[in-house]
């Protein structure tokens, strides 16, 4: 888990031309891959293990980067099933959910009942390409996981929010997490409007890809070391 430029945020045209660049001189999958070991390993630091995980799997990428991170999580002896909420419809991400099942990792299709159980949920549903309101069994996931918010770690982004203006795609929250493990570069949504309460903490894993250009720096506390420095209390 790196951040060698941690101030800068890119919007979602850098982040598809970067990754673009990236995947055509790697095999197939290989994001996808770096993607779930990374978050499996920010995942396996961060809490004492083993943990019985939930991981929300959407239709596209990020959903194939859900199935990854589950056979991490399995493979360090931690408890993992993957809700796939949608049929994979990319092909990195249905071959990332066939090594899930090969691997012997357990799918449902359905929400489950007892969605509080789990120590860990992850949202898998959606990335920076969503560009709809959340319907369906991924709309119900958000609310249902509303109530959860500290045990919720998305993938990326959370589901429903817009990567650049951190806006809800819809009147309705999407989801609503504590952790936020974010790929190839930080984004501008993820530290404004909803996205500043909706991510939580963000962490960020640059998968190795290089990126050029950004859209905003990040400014924080420790930029102005001058402005908050400690005074006296009766220096007003």
């Amino acid at each position: 888990m790196t951040s060698p430029t941690p101030h800068r945020l890119l919007g979602v045209a850098q982040l598809r031309a970067a990754a673009a660049a990236a995947a055509s001189a790697l095999p197939a999958g290989t994001l996808m891959q770096r993607a779930g070991r990374a978050a499996a390993d920010a995942l396996l630091a961060r809490f004492a293990g083993p943990r019985r995980v939930l991981v929300l799997c959407g239709p596209g990428n990020t959903g194939g980067d859900g199935y990854e991170t589950a056979c991490g999580l399995a493979q360090a002896g931690w408890s993992a099933t993957c809700v796939a909420l949608a049929a994979p419809a990319t092909v990195d991400a249905r071959a990332a959910a066939a090594r899930w099942r090969a691997s012997g990792g357990t799918v449902v299709m359905a929400l489950p009942t007892d969605l509080d159980r789990a120590d860990l949920v992850l949202d898998a549903m959606f990335g920076i390409g969503l560009a709809r309101p959340l319907e369906g069994l991924c709309a119900e996931a958000a609310t249902r996981l509303q109530p959860l918010r500290p045990r919720v770690v998305a993938l990326d982004l959370p589901s429903g929010l817009n990567a650049d203006t951190g806006a809800w795609l819809s009147r309705q929250p999407g989801v609503q997490a504590a952790l936020t493990i974010t790929f190839i570069a930080d984004k501008p949504g993820l530290h404004t409007r909803h996205g500043r309460d909706a991510a939580g903490e963000v962490m960020i894993a640059d998968l190795g890809v290089a990126t050029a250009d950004c859209v905003a720096t990040l400014v924080q506390p420790s930029d102005f070391p001058l402005l908050l420095s400690s005074r006296a209390q009766d220096s007003h």
